[in-house]
């Protein structure tokens, strides 16, 4: 959380059981993507394939991430 701090982030918790909550957030961040105001791709910083998930998970090597993508296919197909 000490990095959360640091880098001003604000945390909402999500987990709604209200369809209409849920859709709203949608809609919000696909005009903020739309509009160029956020790219979701910038907020990627890891990429992991689907065999190295478990170690990851084992691990503390994802603990700096942002957000961490899965290829569940190998990229170069």
């Amino acid at each position: 959380m000490e990095s959360w701090n640091f880098r001003a982030l604000q945390v909402l918790n999500l987990h709604h059981r209200n369809p209409n909550d849920v859709m709203l957030w949608m809609d919000r961040a696909q005009r903020l993507s739309s509009l160029g105001i956020l790219s979701p791709s910038q907020l990627v910083d890891t990429f992991v394939t689907l065999d190295a998930l478990p170690a990851l998970f084992a691990t503390n090597e994802g603990a700096g991430a942002i957000k961490t993508v899965v290829r569940v296919t190998d990229p170069q197909l």
